[in-house]
Parts: C-alpha cells; sequence; structure tokens
C-alpha cells in the first residue's frame, strides 16, 4: 500500500506521474530503480543504493529529494491530487530519514550535527509556512549555524559555542510550543475515540506521545539533545 510509508518504493511508483523528472531520478536513484521502470515492490530495496553510502550521506540525499518536493507543494499552481498524493511520498521520506537519524546517536561532528538539523528545520517550515517563529530559526541557522560549528563565528570557539548553545535553546522552546500544541489538539480526540471503543486509560494516555514520536518533532528533539 502506498499508505506504508517504510514502502519508499512503492509511494515513488504511485507518484511517478506527478513528478519533474530530474526529481523522479534522484528517488530512483535513493531506491536503486533505474529509470527504465520495473521497480521490485520489496520492502528491502527501499534504500538498496545507499547501503554502501555512510548515513550522513544517505541523509542528505533524502533531503535534497525532500527540498524537490517540498518546492512543488509551496507552489501555489500545484492541483489538490497532486498535493495529496506528494504528502504520502513526503511522509515515506521523512520517516527514512527518521530511521537514519535514529540510528546514528554517536554522531558527534558538529558541522554534520548542524546541517542535519537545518535539512530537518528545512522539512518543517516546508510544512508550516506560516510558522513565522520557526521560520525566522530557521534563517539565523542557516547564516550563523555553518561558522558556529566551525567554532569560528567572530573567530572566537567561546562565542561560536555560546552562539549556537542560544539558538538551540530558541528552537527546544518551539519544538516544545508545537509539542503541546498538538498534545492539546489530539488528547481530548483520543480520549472521545478512545472511550468509544472501551480503550484502557493507561493506552489513551500514552496514544498522544507516541503519534508525536512518529513526527519530525521527534527527529528535531533528538537532534537538539545532541548538539
Amino acid at each position: 500500500s502506498v499508505h506504508d510509508a517504510l514502502d519508499l518504493q512503492t509511494s515513488i511508483e504511485a507518484s511517478k506521474w506527478c513528478l519533474p523528472n530530474d526529481l523522479l531520478g534522484k528517488l530512483q536513484d535513493i531506491c536503486g530503480g533505474g529509470a527504465d521502470g520495473g521497480l521490485v515492490r520489496k520492502r528491502s530495496r527501499s534504500m538498496v543504493n545507499l547501503q554502501s553510502e555512510p548515513s550522513h550521506q544517505k541523509f542528505m540525499k533524502l533531503a535534497d529529494a525532500r527540498a524537490g518536493l517540498l518546492g512543488i507543494l509551496n507552489d501555489k499552481r500545484t492541483q489538490p491530487d497532486v498535493i495529496r498524493q506528494l504528502l504520502l511520498l513526503d511522509y515515506s521520506l521523512e520517516t527514512q530519514q527518521t530511521v537514519l537519524i535514529q540510528g546514528m546517536g554517536s554522531e558527534d561532528r558538529l558541522p554534520v550535527l548542524c546541517d542535519q538539523m537545518q535539512a530537518l528545520l528545512m522539512g518543517l517550515v516546508g510544512h508550516m509556512p506560516l510558522y513565522d517563529e520557526l521560520s525566522s530559526v530557521l534563517a539565523d541557522w542557516m547564516r550563523l549555524a555553518p561558522d558556529c560549528a566551525a567554532l569560528r563565528f567572530n573567530n572566537d570557539a567561546v562565542e561560536s559555542a555560546l552562539l549556537l548553545k542560544a539558538m538551540v535553546d530558541r528552537l527546544s522552546r518551539c519544538v516544545g510550543e508545537q509539542v503541546d500544541e498538538f498534545q492539546t489538539l489530539m488528547f481530548k480526540k483520543a480520549q472521545h475515540l478512545g472511550s468509544a471503543v472501551s480503550a484502557p486509560s493507561q493506552v489513551l494516555d500514552i496514544f498522544v506521545d507516541e503519534v508525536l514520536r512518529g513526527t519530525a518533532l521527534f527527529s528535531v528533539s533528538l537532534m537538539l539533545k545532541r548538539l
């Protein structure tokens, strides 16, 4: 099913009709499928071309593909049926990024961590373009984080560390606000639906948290801890 976020191959196949050729080529390269078609619908093929590549390189290839999708999604000329299909595909790519982030717990290189955070922020802003504070955080991150990661902001390592810490704290507040908002939106609905099927109260208590763990906010939270 195209709704299976782990089956990226199937999602790409279902979206071929509305993808530009350059973006389709990037996605097929990620999945190990050529432009000649005939792609096998097997979960194990989801990222076969990337198996020998470092995790960071895999992550950035996915980020590049997502940037192309988000550009189409934020184009006011994009038709509703295309938006639906590309949202499903973008969710598949986001899920693959989450899997990679969870597997890179030992990564401690500041430039790499800052690049990954920027990619995640671009994804969030692409889906929440009207959230001004998050957009401002992304703009500052793109402008300041590279120098901070290299400890060369104002040619001072201490200032670089302090500025990076300030940006991380600001982003932490944004993430916290979004988590609180989503918990408020979903909790009452979860209670209502759960009571209708006699779900145990302890299940309802953790349901919203588990939903949030499946979003990009969870990946951003992991990156904030590493930074």
